[in-house]
């Protein structure tokens, strides 16, 4: 992946982050902080804004940063929001309720 599209890619994480950030009604990441506390993960306070379109905390070039697996998962889980949704824009879950409805609709003797 070139640095360009690396960076774009960052963005779209923070984009879909900061959406599902939006929704869940959390007033500050000191907040979305002590979500993650309570769940039980061990995350940094003060590195939460730098995955976040518009905060504070941006390195010196100014660039998103792209959270590891474990901060990713800890800020899927305090935010309600799956992995798959902050890294494609796609829900697994979608792709798969799609196919059966798709399946289900498709019968036609009542079953």
């Amino acid at each position: 992946m070139r640095s360009h599209e690396k960076q774009q890619f960052a963005n779209e994480v923070g984009k879909r982050l900061k959406e599902a950030y939006k929704n869940s009604g959390l007033k500050s990441y000191k907040e979305l902080a002590d979500r993650i506390d309570s769940l039980g993960w061990e995350v940094s306070a003060d590195s939460i804004p730098k995955y976040f379109p518009g905060a504070k905390e941006k390195d010196a070039e100014n660039t998103m940063h792209i959270p590891g697996a474990y901060v990713l998962a800890a800020l899927c889980e305090a935010l309600s929001v799956s992995i798959d949704y902050i890294l494609t824009g796609r829900d697994m879950y979608d792709d798969v309720l799609k196919k059966v409805f798709e399946s289900d609709s498709g019968k036609t003797d009542g079953k």
